[in-house]
């Protein structure tokens, strides 16, 4: 079975992110599906006089569990594949997901759901995964520095960039890097130190994309197992 075939799942007992994950995807779902309906309903014709099918596409991403919905994972030039209405339904009958399931897309192959990509969409939705991140990075600092210590320099490569992209959303979704004589961090494809400083975190020409982010969570938390 190909890796767009492979089901893998992040497990609320057992990702410490789990549910900084669950409120990331909930909201950009929310937001995305909201744009797709504003956008798919934009034309001249009186709602009274539209088909069936056309009132149906737009309530379909909250209620066919197969629905996708693509993040990209920039340094593996692949998209992370999500299926948001499975969450919408927890949620909406008052409960909580146990997994969060999803694929994996090899690069060559092009996500079908409705994306934006204008600078002002962008801001936004750095905004939307910035909260995540810095409430799963900041309920995990306790346990950083207890396994690891005060001493940052001594921190492992991907915590210390999870502490980079932290710092980099509290200001504005920008790397806030002062100190020119700060150690460049590498992780993945990056290697962030001062000459970043003030650039976006996600997004852009060297920017994260929301699936690495993701990943970033699953690397540090697979450091404090």
């Amino acid at each position: 079975m190909d890796n767009s075939q492979q089901l893998y799942g992040y497990w609320r007992d057992q990702h410490s992110f789990f549910d900084d994950l669950v409120t990331m995807l909930m909201t950009l779902s929310s937001y995305m599906f909201t744009l797709h309906c504003t956008i798919s309903s934009n034309n001249p014709r009186e709602f009274s006089e539209r088909t069936l099918q056309e009132w149906i596409s737009y309530i379909r991403p909250l209620k066919d569990f197969e629905f996708p919905f693509t993040l990209e994972e920039v340094s593996k030039r692949s998209f992370l594949v999500f299926y948001p209405a499975a969450i919408i339904h927890h949620i909406a009958l008052n409960g909580w997901p146990d997994v969060v399931e999803y694929r994996s897309l090899g690069g060559n192959d092009t996500p079908s759901n409705f994306s934006v990509s204008s600078n002002e969409n962008r801001h936004i939705l750095s905004r939307i995964v910035g909260a995540s991140f810095v409430n799963y990075y900041s309920s995990q600092e306790d346990n950083i520095k207890s396994k690891y210590g005060e001493a940052i320099e001594i921190w492992p490569q991907q915590i210390n960039f999870a502490r980079l992209v932290r710092n980099g959303f509290a200001h504005g979704g920008l790397f806030h890097i002062l100190n020119q004589k700060a150690a460049n961090i590498v992780w993945r494809i990056w290697n962030i130190g001062p000459q970043q400083n003030g650039k976006s975190v996600l997004f852009g020409t060297d920017g994260l994309g929301i699936g690495d982010l993701i990943r970033l969570m699953e690397d540090v938390d697979t450091s404090l197992r």
